[in-house]
């Protein structure tokens, strides 16, 4: 089975940095937030709107997460003053 996977890169008032959202097909798989820095990365897993749980397999996971990984490295903010 083929998916279109998606980032979108973006600013949420909920977080300080800029989050990632993966997308598999038209639907929110992950966020991927960078509060603690790049290089300690979290990764949310959102709910399906319609309330089944994902499965997918394990290489579409990585990619998408890779994916949003690469995208907030191409968009990282310079350091912070005083940081």
């Amino acid at each position: 089975m083929s998916f279109r996977l998606k980032v979108e890169v973006l600013s949420d008032q909920d977080y300080e940095d800029l989050i990632a959202e993966g997308y598999v097909d038209s639907e929110c798989l992950m966020i991927v937030s960078q509060e603690e820095g790049f290089d300690y990365l979290d990764v949310e897993i959102v709910p399906r709107a319609d309330g089944k749980h994902w499965r997918l397999k394990y290489d579409v996971v990585i990619e998408l997460a890779q994916k949003c990984k690469d995208r907030l490295w191409e968009l990282r903010r310079a350091p912070r003053e005083g940081s």
